[in-house]
């Protein structure tokens, strides 16, 4: 939010060279001109209503001030906290699978060897104890294996959602939101301002709104 005020004066560039445009055009009797300097005071125009959007949002969400219907809905408080809720569950159930895991190869590596004085020694591991562990290598630890797997990706996948929505909040508005507004002013590059605007409030808002209902 501190970096709003730049986006406003940004505003108030482009109406004061909107207001020159249409003076310089009036000044000499040029409808052209001045015809392009009401053209441009419009654009002014809606880049202030969409900065002056954004800002209103920005501070309803944060409850910075009273909102119309509803009231503080801080999304990424409430994103970052039930990914970081979910991290911890996921990595506590990881954990649980592989110490189960680990004691279950421990006790399929197990060898037993038979003797008597005096006579040869017969391991029995290969006929007997992998025999009685098969089934659980089948329907356990093979299976760990496979959630575990998916268990790690995930925790992974959230780990990248929750650095994701941390540049969102830090980047969305110097990166997106200011040089978008800038670039509204220059009618050559308008198009391209208008679609960084864009993509500053879905940054902005959006995003963190639809990793908190995921």
């Amino acid at each position: 939010m501190g970096d709003i005020p730049i986006a406003l004066i940004v505003v108030m560039l482009a109406f004061l060279i909107a207001g020159g445009i249409f003076m310089v055009g009036a000044g000499i009797k040029n409808n052209r001109i001045r015809n392009f300097g009401i053209g441009e005071l419009y654009e002014a125009a809606a880049s202030a209503i969409m900065v002056a959007l954004f800002v209103y949002l920005s501070a309803v969400i944060f409850g910075l001030i009273p909102g119309i219907f509803v009231g503080a809905i801080n999304p990424y408080a409430l994103s970052l906290h039930l990914i970081t809720t979910t991290i911890n569950s996921a990595e506590n159930v990881y954990s649980g699978l592989f110490s189960v895991y680990d004691y279950d190869m421990y006790l399929s590596t197990l060898s037993v060897v038979v003797g008597a004085p005096g006579a040869p020694q017969l391991n029995i591991t290969g006929t007997v104890i992998n025999f009685a562990l098969l089934p659980l290598d089948i329907y356990f630890i093979e299976p760990t294996v496979v959630v575990s797997g998916f268990i790690y990706d995930g925790i992974m996948a959230l780990y990248a959602e929750y650095y994701l929505i941390v540049f969102f909040a830090i980047a969305a508005i110097p990166v997106f939101l200011i040089p978008g507004v800038i670039l509204r002013v220059l009618m050559p590059t308008r198009a391209l301002g208008g679609i960084m605007i864009s993509l500053a409030a879905g940054f902005y808002f959006v995003m963190p709104l639809l990793f908190a209902v995921a």
